[in-house]
This record gives C-alpha cells, sequence and structure tokens, in this order.
C-alpha cells in the first residue's frame, strides 16, 4: 500500500474542513465520486483564486465550472487509497496533518467564514459551484464587468442557477471576501 502524497493529504485535510465530513473512502458509485471531485474542484479553485497555496493546478471551464485536470488525476488515485483515507482521519491528530497548511490556516478559516459555508450546509455542493462558478466567470471571462453581465454570461452557462436572489447573494459574499475582479461599485 502506498503512503499518501502532500497533495492526497492536502485534499483530505482541506475536504473535512469546508465540507464538514471526511473525503469518501471506498466511493461506492460514481455518482458519488463525481459530486466529490465537484466539490473538491471548487474547494481548491477557491482557495487558489483567495492565496492559498493548493499547488500547481491550472483551472479551465468545464460544466460544473472551474475544473483542473490535474486536480482529477489526483483525486482518482486518491479513491484507490481506501485504507490511507481511512487511516489519515483516525490518525488526524498528529503534526503531520497539523504541518500541511501551518503558514494558510487562518487564511483557509478566514475563507470559510467568508464564503458563509456554514449558512448553506443543507446544499453546500451546488453553493459551492454556485460560487466558483462566479469567480471563475468574474476573473476569467469578462474581468472588471459588472453583476449584470457575468450573471447573464452565468445563468447562459448553467441554468440551474437562475434564481436571482442567490445569485445575488452568492456575489455579495464573493465581493465581500473579494474574488471578484469587478468594477469599483457593482450590484
Amino acid at each position: 500500500m502506498l503512503a499518501l502524497s502532500y497533495n492526497q493529504k492536502a485534499i483530505l485535510n482541506l475536504y473535512k474542513r469546508f465540507y464538514l465530513e471526511g473525503y469518501p473512502s471506498g466511493i461506492a458509485s460514481d455518482h458519488t465520486a463525481t459530486q466529490t471531485h465537484i466539490n473538491s474542484q471548487k474547494m481548491f479553485y477557491l482557495l487558489k483564486m483567495y492565496g492559498v497555496n493548493v499547488g500547481d493546478f491550472c483551472f479551465s471551464w468545464n460544466y460544473h465550472g472551474p475544473f483542473s485536470p490535474g486536480l482529477l488525476a489526483t483525486l482518482r488515485s486518491l479513491d484507490l487509497q481506501k485504507h490511507n483515507i481511512e487511516d489519515y482521519y483516525s490518525n488526524s491528530d498528529s503534526s503531520d496533518n497539523e504541518m500541511l497548511f501551518s503558514d494558510d490556516n487562518n487564511k483557509i478559516e478566514k475563507l470559510i467564514d467568508l464564503l458563509e459555508l456554514k449558512h448553506h450546509l443543507e446544499n453546500l455542493s451546488n453553493w459551492m459551484e454556485l460560487l466558483g462558478s462566479l469567480v471563475y466567470i468574474s476573473n476569467s471571462v469578462f474581468p472588471y464587468e459588472d453583476y449584470t453581465l457575468v450573471v447573464r454570461e452565468l445563468k447562459n452557462r448553467k441554468d440551474k442557477f437562475s434564481c436571482e436572489e442567490e445569485n445575488a447573494n452568492a456575489w455579495h459574499v464573493l465581493e465581500k471576501a473579494k474574488l471578484l475582479k469587478i468594477p469599483s461599485s457593482s450590484l
């Protein structure tokens, strides 16, 4: 059995912090694997955009928003590590786990608070997909454009995000977190 790589440990550490549950070990279905991978992609993208060193992953647009092929390869290799995942979480008090993000721990906790994750536990995956998609469009597709144009593009790409109130709420959260490339006055 191979030991977990640094990137695999980072995924396990961050996944539990963001989603308040461990990364599934021994993923039972393709749907569970897909959703876990989508969750991890959005988490890593938002952390990267916030300035946390999460590795050298490059992101482009995919059906579910920001996507990194390199991160997907790491996630797929992690999916094969059932016993190592279980061992990692059962030994989560070890100093090795605490050292993963020693320089960025405060930044990570601040981002988790700014993104209001605890207020969206019922639909956290959808919330993270919305946030990641808005950040990607604002930063990579229409930088320095206002809310109206960015959200119109979001709706064109992902019609499931048609709720104006939810989009406006997400925009304000991201604006407060300074994750958007926007003009000085927006919304």
